[in-house]
Protein backbone atom coordinates (compact mmCIF):
# COMPACT_ATOMS: atom_id res chain seq x y z
CA UNK A 1 0.00 0.00 0.00
CA UNK A 2 1.25 3.32 -0.77
CA UNK A 3 -0.04 6.80 0.32
CA UNK A 4 1.78 10.37 0.48
CA UNK A 5 2.29 12.48 4.05
CA UNK A 6 1.97 16.49 4.25
CA UNK A 7 4.92 17.36 2.89
CA UNK A 8 4.27 14.85 -0.45
CA UNK A 9 6.77 12.21 0.36
CA UNK A 10 5.49 8.71 -0.92
CA UNK A 11 5.58 6.06 1.51
CA UNK A 12 5.10 1.79 1.42
CA UNK A 13 3.47 0.19 4.23
CA UNK A 14 3.79 -3.23 5.86
CA UNK A 15 2.14 -4.92 8.18
CA UNK A 16 3.72 -7.78 9.78
CA UNK A 17 1.66 -10.47 12.37
CA UNK A 18 3.96 -12.40 14.26
CA UNK A 19 2.87 -14.96 16.91
CA UNK A 20 3.77 -14.56 20.38
CA UNK A 21 5.74 -17.36 21.31
CA UNK A 22 7.60 -17.15 18.12
CA UNK A 23 8.97 -13.17 18.20
CA UNK A 24 12.48 -14.31 19.36
CA UNK A 25 12.56 -16.59 16.30
CA UNK A 26 11.77 -13.68 14.00
CA UNK A 27 14.67 -11.16 15.04
CA UNK A 28 16.51 -12.38 11.80
CA UNK A 29 13.61 -10.91 9.63
CA UNK A 30 13.23 -7.70 11.15
CA UNK A 31 16.47 -7.36 10.89
CA UNK A 32 16.73 -7.69 7.42
CA UNK A 33 13.59 -5.10 6.98
CA UNK A 34 15.67 -2.92 8.50
CA UNK A 35 18.29 -2.78 6.32
CA UNK A 36 16.01 -2.94 3.33
CA UNK A 37 15.01 0.80 4.56
CA UNK A 38 11.33 -0.25 6.03
CA UNK A 39 10.50 1.93 10.05
CA UNK A 40 8.83 0.27 12.23
CA UNK A 41 6.17 2.86 12.77
CA UNK A 42 3.59 0.74 14.92
CA UNK A 43 2.91 -2.00 17.64
CA UNK A 44 -0.22 -3.82 19.11
CA UNK A 45 0.05 -6.91 20.86
CA UNK A 46 -3.29 -8.88 19.81
CA UNK A 47 -4.68 -10.70 23.22
CA UNK A 48 -1.83 -13.08 23.64
CA UNK A 49 -1.70 -14.62 20.56
CA UNK A 50 -0.42 -12.11 18.13
CA UNK A 51 1.54 -9.03 17.28
CA UNK A 52 1.05 -6.84 14.70
CA UNK A 53 3.61 -4.50 13.47
CA UNK A 54 3.42 -1.87 10.99
CA UNK A 55 6.64 -0.36 8.95
CA UNK A 56 6.87 2.59 6.33
CA UNK A 57 9.78 3.06 4.07
CA UNK A 58 9.58 5.93 1.08
CA UNK A 59 9.15 5.35 -2.25
CA UNK A 60 12.35 5.29 -5.16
Amino acid sequence: MARSDTKGTRWEYLRMQVENSKIKSCDESLRELGLQGWELTGIVESGSTYIHMWFKRPLD
